[in-house]
């Protein structure tokens, strides 16, 4: 069994859309497999703390827009279109992962760009 963590910017039942349908069904058959799938993601039209959505276990994370000024109306709209959340205690956990091959602290990504190298694996069991 290996823990593998997504990171999305948003999950909420209510704005049901393709991210979300397609990380549920991924998930879904990864837990069957009997791997751990915690998902992070932003409070995003929730709040902030640990969840159940349609049986995958989520943890939200307080974050903001780096605009001053934001409105409730914009910041909204920005939670359901789109936009680019900065949730520094998520960034934080991320920080403290590492790599079980080099040592090295940190997130190495693998892009899925053929013309740039892999990342290495990274151990994520030291994780909440």
């Amino acid at each position: 069994m290996s823990r593998i963590v997504h990171v999305v910017r948003r999950l909420v039942s209510e704005e049901w859309g393709g991210t979300e349908a397609v990380l549920y069904n991924y998930c879904s058959r990864l837990t069957a497999r009997n791997h751990e799938v915690p998902i992070y993601t932003t409070a995003a039209m929730s709040q902030p703390g640990c969840d159940d959505v349609r049986g995958l276990a989520v943890e939200r994370f307080k974050y903001f827009y780096p605009f001053l000024f934001l409105s409730d109306e914009a910041r909204l709209v920005m939670d359901k279109k789109g936009g680019s959340p900065i949730s520094l205690p998520l960034t934080a956990i991320f920080g403290r992962a590492s790599c079980p091959v080099t040592g090295s602290r940190g997130v190495k990504v693998n892009s899925g760009c053929p013309t740039r190298p892999a990342g290495h694996a990274i151990d994520m069991s030291s994780l909440p």
